[in-house]
């Protein structure tokens, strides 16, 4: 079974492309804690990941998340191996990503810092438009 879940924030905001069949790809990176990892100076250690989504969930994606927001994302790893251009042999894991959970308040992220008295507002939402979901 190949199955993965993760809650970390967002290193980026969506990039959202299509497809020459018209299917819509989301990416974006995910910092996530690693638990019981702390560094020589205090701080907790971070993996990155790349996460792609497709289809309706990918739309959803780039319309709804921002970098900084913290959210929950199930999916599956893929591995790809390859061979540079000089030779090189490399590697790399991508989560491709089945949903995505928001986590932690609407002002998380730097969709809406509670700092600063703003509030999470979706591309293409008025401020008082309710979220559909």
């Amino acid at each position: 079974m190949n199955s993965v879940s993760l809650i970390g924030r967002l290193t980026r905001d969506v990039e959202l492309r299509h497809t020459p069949a018209g299917t819509s790809v989301a990416s974006f990176g995910l910092a996530v804690d690693r638990a019981g990892d702390k560094q020589d100076d205090g701080s907790i250690g971070t993996g990155f990941f790349d996460v792609t989504m497709w289809g309706k969930t990918a739309e959803t994606a780039a319309q709804y998340l921002v970098k900084g927001r913290q959210i929950g994302v199930t999916g599956e790893l893929h591995h790809h191996r390859w061979t540079s251009e000089t030779g090189e042999n490399r590697a790399k894991v991508e989560v491709v990503g089945r949903a995505f959970t928001f986590c932690g308040s609407k002002s998380d992220g730097d969709g809406g810092n509670s700092s600063t008295g703003t509030s999470f507002v979706p591309v293409g939402a008025a401020a008082d438009d309710d979220i559909p979901f």
